[in-house]
């Protein structure tokens, strides 16, 4: 029988130590590498929340990565621009359902949700309408059949829809705008009526900014849409859009009360067009990256935990393709499609926050 020395006794438990220390090293890397590759629609899917982002048309043409990402991270899209008023009805007796047409497929193809936004906006309104001489009752008659054919159009298969866009000012009256000013306040409820006419099963929201925090803007349309769900015109939920920056500072309970809010009168709630830039500010960029990652971990919190809040759509997916100037960078991915910090963190408050599975998703 070989004995083994002292000195080679140690030698052995030493390696024997180290193999261990190896060992559990690599397994650990695996088990984190195995979470943090869970991508964001599926952490979404089990949570029975949506993720999503808003898709342009013309990147689904001619980037497969941005296809790719926009496949595997969200499971609900907004149309950007493609479903505007000028552009899929450019002309009084013309409709071009082509860029939609192809959002819509390739959602349908991915088994995402669809956003439809938007069907009435102060901007955005073609010359041929806003420069034609209608009488009111002309007008009425345009935006209803307007409505009308763009809903019927994608009946069963628009999830929700933005139908009044941005129609009051920061003070809470309502916008002077082209609508206003041709058929007076009323042009609101008989937008969401023509909507569900079109489509009773799709979801039906106002969307606007500004409403993020309690003011004079959140209190004003707090009261109007319960005004008009009280007379039982077929409003469905309140869309938050949320551009916003890190030198907004970003008040997360003034959020959470602004939500709370909204739900006590019935509304569902869905973040709609959230982007966090970071350009402003003196800070270095690691430590704006980090703030940003924060902000949107924050926010995502505060849904998740609210059961009437059901969706957070993302203004995009990469900084590559992004409204806003390039130093902004108010994405999740970089330009070079690689996850940031507020990808993570987004992640990470996923798989911690647990939400009511009873919510209206």
């Amino acid at each position: 029988m070989y004995y083994l020395n002292k000195p080679k006794k140690i030698l052995l438990l030493f390696l024997i130590i180290i193999l261990a220390l190896i060992s559990i090293i690599i397994i650990g890397k695996s088990n984190k590498d195995a979470k943090e590759n869970i991508s964001l629609r599926s952490l979404a899917d089990n949570q029975n929340f949506y993720v999503g982002a808003a898709v342009n048309s013309l990147y689904l043409d001619k980037d497969e990565k941005y296809k790719e990402l926009i496949n595997d991270e969200v499971n609900l899209v907004t149309t950007e621009n493609e479903m505007k008023f000028d552009i899929i009805h450019p002309e009084e007796y013309r409709y071009d359902f082509s860029a939609a047409d192809k959002i819509v497929n390739f959602a349908k193809e991915n088994n995402q949700k669809i956003r439809g936004h938007t069907l009435v906006w102060h901007h955005r309104i073609p010359k041929w309408l806003e420069e034609g001489q209608f009488t009111k009752n002309e007008v009425k008659e345009i935006l209803k059949q307007h409505i009308q054919t763009v809903v019927g159009r994608y009946k069963g298969q628009i999830y929700a829809w933005d139908v009044v866009n941005e129609a009051f000012n920061d003070d809470g009256s309502l916008r002077e705008n082209f609508w206003l000013k041709t058929l007076g306040p009323q042009y609101i409820e008989w937008s969401f009526q023509w909507a569900h006419e079109a489509d009773p099963n799709a979801l039906l929201f106002y969307n606007d900014f500004g409403i993020e925090m309690v003011n004079s803007k959140s209190i004003k349309v707090l009261e109007t849409l319960n005004s008009l769900k009280q007379k039982g015109v077929p409003i469905d939920g309140i869309g938050l859009q949320m551009h916003t920056h890190l030198a907004s500072k970003i008040n997360i309970s003034n959020l959470e009360n602004v939500m709370q809010n909204f739900s006590s009168v019935g509304l569902q709630i869905q973040i709609t067009e959230l982007d966090i830039g970071i350009a402003e500010g003196k800070e270095s960029k690691n430590i704006k990256s980090k703030l940003q990652a924060k902000y949107y971990s924050d926010i995502f919190k505060i849904c998740l935990k609210n059961e009437d809040c059901t969706a957070i759509v993302l203004w995009g997916i990469t900084d590559k393709y992004t409204y806003r100037i390039k130093e902004e960078e108010p994405l999740i991915f970089d330009t070079k499609y690689k996850p940031k910090e507020a990808y993570w963190s987004i992640s990470e408050t996923l798989q911690t926050i647990k939400r009511k599975m009873e919510g209206n998703k």
